[in-house]
């Protein structure tokens, strides 16, 4: 049988009432809370924020393996308590989609939770009776967390902003077109810059005058530049009057000679790169440095999230457990030592994880 122990579990709701609920708390990514399944005994909905929307997931016992699943997954198996499933997913999980951070607990909800409070009645009257310096504590705290999570959200956006930069510029990079010279330029100016090269190096230009079926392929051989006219013939292109093939493209031409073919002088060895190429290639070298950068800003601060995570997680607990005079005297002890007995993990964040995709994979049925 599956343990529940030390998780708030919402009473039964729809689909829509739960995104009701959470909403109200204005989520961040990678908050949730586990409420009770609509239509089927003993399953659960797990419901999180993930990319900036509420997404539900399927929660359910599997009692033949003694695993918990999500979506019919074990991402945490061997274990038959929840509460430890979900404090590991608050780490990087293979294949899980995001870290969890915050546990949405709203006592004084009509589908409050059965489990981590004494009982209704008892917690109401807790509620009414807490200190005021206890619920300002709490009240400050929850400010903090929501800074906190801000920073992290900013560092993902940034991480993501230079890992996408880098992909596109190894797109560029990867480009056969990295030795086309858009810009046009004269015969002299073509030679000195594969003046002194070694044979074999090439790089190919628009001809000048704008044709746009006409290309010049500036080669070094036998020790000096040559300059070779390639052109569109019918649906194919030619060099120097010379077929040597079918062809699409002028670079599919080029192509072709960098390898031996009977008939051609040398192989074309060593591509010139193009300005362009290499601004590409210096764009993506700043922010391999920047991701670097961002990628150590973003463990920092999702360590000072995990640690005002824990620090409201006691308030919390507090608040269903003390009398407001044991309330006062914790809150003054909270001020000078570790807030939990056990924190919890700290959340190294890899960015990876974020980029998959959470799976909806709950059947409403009749849920809403």
């Amino acid at each position: 049988m599956g343990d529940l122990e030390g998780v708030f579990v919402y009473e039964t709701m729809s689909r829509s009432e739960a995104e009701e609920l959470f909403q109200k708390h204005s989520p961040m990514n990678g908050d949730y809370f586990l409420r009770k399944r609509s239509t089927k005994g003993g399953d659960y909905v797990l419901i999180l924020q993930y990319n900036n929307l509420p997404t539900h997931h399927l929660v359910k016992f599997n009692s033949s393996t003694g695993n918990w699943e999500i979506n019919k997954k074990a991402y945490v198996p061997s274990t038959p308590s929840f509460k430890n499933v979900l404090d590991k997913l608050h780490e990087r999980v293979d294949e899980w989609p995001i870290l969890l951070m915050k546990e949405i607990v709203d006592t004084s909800s009509q589908f409050a939770p059965h489990t981590r409070q004494s009982s209704p009645s008892a917690s109401n009257s807790r509620s009414q009776t807490q200190s005021p310096q206890h619920e300002s504590e709490l009240s400050i705290q929850e400010a903090k967390v929501g800074v906190a999570q801000k920073k992290v959200d900013q560092y993902v956006a940034s991480v993501e902003k230079y890992k996408r930069t880098i992909q596109q510029c190894d797109e560029k990079l990867n480009n056969p077109q990295s030795y086309l010279f858009t810009k046009t330029m004269s015969k002299a100016e073509s030679e000195t810059v594969v003046e002194g090269k070694e044979n074999g190096t090439f790089f190919l230009r628009q001809r000048s005058g704008g044709d746009k079926d006409s290309y010049v392929l500036v080669l070094v051989a036998k020790g000096r530049v040559t300059h070779h006219l390639i052109e569109k013939k019918d649906s194919s292109w030619i060099i120097n009057k010379n077929s040597f093939g079918m062809f699409s493209s002028p670079l599919d031409l080029v192509e072709h000679f960098r390898k031996p073919v009977k008939g051609w002088p040398v192989v074309l060895e060593h591509p010139v790169l193009s300005p362009s190429y290499e601004q590409h290639r210096n764009e993506k070298t700043t922010a391999e440095r920047n991701l670097e950068t961002a990628e150590a800003s973003l463990r920092n601060a999702q360590q000072e999230l995990d640690k005002e995570l824990n620090v409201e997680k006691t308030l919390q607990l507090q608040s269903n457990t003390l009398s407001p005079e044991q309330s006062t005297t914790a809150i003054s002890n909270n001020k000078a030592s570790s807030p939990l007995q056990e924190p919890l993990q700290p959340v190294i964040a890899k960015v990876d994880v974020l980029e998959h995709h959470a799976e909806d994979e709950e059947d409403d049925d009749n849920d809403d």
